[in-house]
């Protein structure tokens, strides 16, 4: 009997030790695996697991490819040689006439930004006069009025302005300007572009045609919010191993590392849970 005794205590100690060794590795980084989830944003947000749809649906290389892509690529300004990306909290204002439902959208993306993994934090500005982020649902016909670019038939639109950061990086995200249409006729394409623009306000800035889920899809504006690959980028970015103002060849070394550790880390969990079972 107390042979017995010991096993089973033995074996209850490895269980235990298992079972916390699972919630460490889940707890590490699971901002960043969340991203990849087939559960909807507001379900990240809230903690949500299950099995990560980037280890279903993309590959390391995928993702890689998508990251330089989007962040060093501008939709209207051509291929950059560095990144740029905030390094300060953000406060954002609310102006002009935006929907019930345009709130309810901006704040499942501040949600779903404060806890992401390395990100500095968005929150609304108390005073709207202090705010580096401004957000304007307006006519169309008004956007000339806030970003003198903005000229020509959109109903999105972001502008951003970047400086040197406290270590002389440059590539520091100092304010930004997202313009949002009246003109926008459904619900869902509102809540594609509010995600697309805010997005790209964090330094993402390029459309493409490569993944038709992605809210930087060039072609439509279906998707109703950010999908995972789109999540994935924001976390690449924004992880503290990423360096603001990166050259392209660096960026692509960190973001290789980057998305290969987190890869790792996610198999690791997984091969975990299958030994306890």
């Amino acid at each position: 009997m107390k042979k017995l005794r010991k096993l089973t205590a033995v074996l209850i100690a490895l269980v235990l030790t298992l079972s916390i060794s699972v919630s460490a590795l889940a707890a590490m980084d699971s901002s960043f695996l969340s991203s990849f989830s087939n559960r909807s944003s507001t379900e990240s947000a809230s903690g949500a697991t299950g099995e990560t749809r980037w280890l279903q649906d993309y590959s390391n290389e995928e993702v890689l490819t998508y990251f330089m892509s989007v962040a060093y690529q501008s939709e209207y300004g051509g291929a950059r040689d560095h990144n740029v990306r905030w390094v300060k909290p953000i406060r954002y204002s609310v102006n002009g006439n935006p929907q019930e439902g345009d709130l309810e959208t901006l704040k499942a993306i501040t949600e779903r930004l404060n806890v992401t993994l390395g990100f500095s934090g968005i929150a609304e500005a108390k005073n709207p006069e202090d705010a580096n982020m401004k957000i304007y649902f307006v006519s169309m016909d008004d956007f000339t009025k806030y970003v003198s670019t903005a000229a020509g038939y959109f109903w999105g639109y972001a502008n951003i302005w970047w400086d040197y950061d406290d270590y002389g990086r440059y590539g520091a995200i100092t304010n930004t300007v997202v313009l949002i249409a009246d003109e926008i006729p459904s619900r869902t394409e509102r809540d594609s572009i509010i995600y697309e623009e805010v997005l790209q306000s964090l330094g993402l800035l390029q459309d493409t045609d490569d993944y038709y889920e992605s809210v930087f899809y060039q072609d439509n504006n279906f998707q109703g919010e950010a999908a995972a690959i789109d999540w994935a980028l924001v976390e690449i970015l924004y992880s503290p191993k990423m360096i603001t103002g990166a050259s392209g060849e660096e960026g692509k070394a960190l973001a290789e590392t980057i998305i290969a550790s987190k890869s790792a880390a996610k198999q690791e969990i997984a091969n975990t849970i299958h030994r306890i079972k």
